[in-house]
């Protein structure tokens, strides 16, 4: 049985959190630095995009593991990273396509990765909520960030859904704007992953 703790043990306690600045911080606000985040939309709303500059701010403070379930090692994430700039931070990203229980045994055994992006959770093995709860259990000094397909405003899948209430970071991406929808949320509440592509999507909403 784990320990109980006051009211006071709680107060005192320190919650690591992301020092984001700009708008990364109008957004988003100063969220819980480990855990679990959920990224959804639906396809063209720039949620690839918006995933490669967030692996990029992550990237200033840890090391990051990017498993491409969806895209694998190919032509078109190359020149993705190429084009969101991700090559000029090669040396702190990690690329893989790990089944579960392979990432499993990467975690176990490389300590310095503190950001794991599992993009996407509808690609990838992981088959139950306990799975993925099991996960990020296990290893609580770090960040897991989910991303799944959307229909609507929700995950498309029962899994993602269920993934949903669990995470304690929920981000919705529409019309090249990433929503918070999480516990942290900023002054202005969304991120703006393309300005033009916004403004035009947007005007007639």
């Amino acid at each position: 049985m784990k320990r109980a703790i006051t009211i006071q043990n709680l107060l005192d306690s320190k919650i690591p959190t992301l020092d984001l600045d700009g708008e990364w911080y109008d957004a988003f606000g100063c969220p819980q630095s480990t855990g679990l985040w959920l990224i959804y939309a639906a396809s063209g709303h720039g949620k690839t995009t918006f995933m490669m500059e967030l692996i990029k701010k992550l990237s200033e403070t840890g090391k990051v593991l990017y498993e491409s379930y969806e895209e694998g090692l190919s032509e078109n994430l190359k020149q993705t990273v190429k084009r969101t700039g991700l090559s000029q931070i090669r040396n702190k990203v990690q690329i893989a396509v790990d089944s579960a229980e392979d990432l499993r045994r990467r975690l176990q055994s490389s300590r310095n990765i503190r950001y794991v992006i599992i993009d996407s959770l509808d690609m990838s093995d992981f088959a139950t909520v306990k799975q993925v709860n099991a996960l990020v259990e296990k290893h609580p000094s770090k960040l897991f960030v989910l991303t799944a397909w959307a229909v609507g405003k929700q995950p498309a899948k029962k899994l993602s859904n269920s993934v949903l209430f669990m995470a304690n970071q929920k981000i919705y991406v529409e019309g090249f704007r990433a929503y918070s929808k999480g516990r942290s949320v900023g002054t202005k509440g969304y991120y703006t992953i393309w300005e033009q592509g916004a403004e035009e999507y947007w005007k007639f909403k």
